[in-house]
């Protein structure tokens, strides 16, 4: 069982990581920093 300190650390990127993985995301920005995009 995982802890909620484990689940929350894995879904909090998921929406930001679904934007940037997006074939538009990935054409216009190519690879993107995910640590500093968050923080932005």
């Amino acid at each position: 069982m995982r802890t909620l300190r484990e689940r929350v650390a894995e879904q909090y990127p998921a929406p930001l990581a679904a934007v940037l993985d997006s074939p538009d995301a990935i054409a216009q920005l190519g690879n993107v920093d995910r640590t500093r995009a968050a923080a932005l």
